[in-house]
């Protein structure tokens, strides 16, 4: 198995795999923003970046119906892959 090529890589896999089941649920980023009581835009960067503190990223993943758990390993092996 390989290691995990960094942190960067690793949280940037996190916010793709969020987009990822955002696309398959059909929610936006805006609805989540609305549903969390932030601004779109802080929403995006904690998206974009995968930098997010663990209360809004379980929000994230409930909203999105995927566990935290399931979000993390799709972001582990993507990061594994190359």
């Amino acid at each position: 198995m390989k290691s995990i090529a960094n942190e960067t890589e690793l949280l940037e896999n996190t916010g793709r795999e969020i987009r990822a089941q955002m696309a398959r649920t059909g929610l936006t980023g805006t609805t989540i923003a609305k549903e969390m009581g932030v601004d779109r835009n802080t929403v995006a960067r904690w998206i974009d970046t995968g930098r997010m503190k663990l209360p809004q990223f379980l929000q994230i993943c409930r909203l999105i119906k995927v566990s935290p758990a399931k979000i993390l390993q799709l972001a582990i092996e993507a990061s594994q892959e190359k």
